[in-house]
């Protein structure tokens, strides 16, 4: 009998092993920020940055261009962010676009995040394409983060990255967009927990940062414009406004007022 036990042991310890072999690296979340994943194994503990430990965190993993996945923790367990080197993306074209880092450490200029809608349907790669030869080039992706409609999540732009996904409102502003069009339809159930998740890991990675709140683009182009009116959009969808606002009670991010999706505005 104890022969058997050992036996089975050290085949369980093999095909661990294996497996650890075979696995691809990927960056988890200690403290809230993402870290290489040690070659030992050992028993990470996660918890939530103090506003301290914020401040002064190094985040050098969200100033790669082809950047391994990473995991953020949330209340639901690990969401796995796919990275750009795994979905392949293409290099930033930089020559007269956009493209400046925010200073070290990033936290504290992340103000404010801003959800969007798609309207078309992409692939990250095919958006990726789309906004570096649309008629107004990009440097790369517009927004930060890409949820896709199966709730699987994307790094689009690396966050150490000012955006450009929100007309003369892009310093400070983290950029998150949803595949789809939602002014007529709802986003799928795993997209709204995917969100729901990747904000939650965001506040668990910044608790210093995004004190401005959460917002939708059309509030947003709202406050940034309000006399013209020819500025204002439907995005992201009145079935992805509310529950944005609900996130943003629930998870305290703010702000702190009424909040009523326009069903008027201009499309898009």
């Amino acid at each position: 009998m104890k022969n058997h036990r050992y036996t089975m042991s050290l085949l369980m310890l093999q095909t661990l092993l294996l497996i650890g072999l075979t696995l691809p690296p990927v960056y988890a979340t200690a403290g809230g920020i993402a870290q290489p994943e040690p070659a030992q194994t050992e028993t990470k503990t996660s918890m939530r940055s103090s506003e301290k430990d914020c401040a002064n965190l190094s985040t050098d993993r969200f100033y790669e261009t082809l950047g391994a996945d990473y995991l953020f923790q949330t209340a639901h367990g690990p969401l796995l962010i796919h990275g750009r080197q795994s979905w392949q993306a293409l290099q930033p074209i930089t020559q007269r676009r956009l493209w400046a880092p925010y200073p070290q450490p990033l936290c504290p200029s992340l103000k404010r995040i801003t959800v969007h809608h798609t309207h078309s349907i992409y692939t990250i790669q095919s958006l990726q394409v789309f906004h570096q030869t649309q008629d107004d080039p990009k440097a790369d992706i517009a927004y930060h983060f890409f949820i896709d409609r199966d709730g699987k999540v994307y790094e689009a732009r690396p966050m150490g990255y000012i955006g450009s996904h929100a007309e003369a409102d892009n310093e400070q502003n983290l950029g998150i967009v949803l595949n789809g069009d939602f002014q007529e339809s709802p986003p799928p159930p795993q997209q709204l927990q995917a969100l729901k998740s990747l904000l939650q890991g965001l506040k668990n990675m910044c608790p210093c940062g995004f004190e401005e709140g959460l917002y939708t683009h059309q509030e947003r182009k709202q406050a940034r414009f309000p006399d013209d009116v020819s500025k204002h959009t439907a995005c992201p969808g009145r079935y992805l406004a509310e529950p944005v606002f609900d996130f943003a009670r629930e998870l305290d991010y703010g702000p702190d007022q009424a909040r009523n999706y326009i069903l008027d505005e201009v499309p898009e």
